[in-house]
């Protein structure tokens, strides 16, 4: 590839490909924790799930907010 493109257009900058390569492994422990808490009894998990939309929310939040910083 000498000099040549990368083959994926548009690659993201560093801040923002961390912040997406993080952003598996907190939703399942934060879907992990949630479970957790609706087994023990304390809330059902039907009343938490709306705190997973806030944190892939968070993560969409940081992700842009990287790009733009590096742009």
């Amino acid at each position: 590839m000498n000099g040549e493109q990368p083959l994926i257009q548009g690659a993201q900058t560093q801040g923002s490909s961390f912040i997406g390569a993080i952003r598996g492994p907190v939703m399942l422990i934060t879907l992990g924790v949630l479970l957790a808490i609706d087994h023990f009894g304390t809330v059902s998990f039907g009343r938490t799930w709306p705190v997973l939309l806030i944190v892939f929310g968070l993560f969409k939040l940081a992700e842009r907010a990287g790009a733009k910083s590096a742009s």
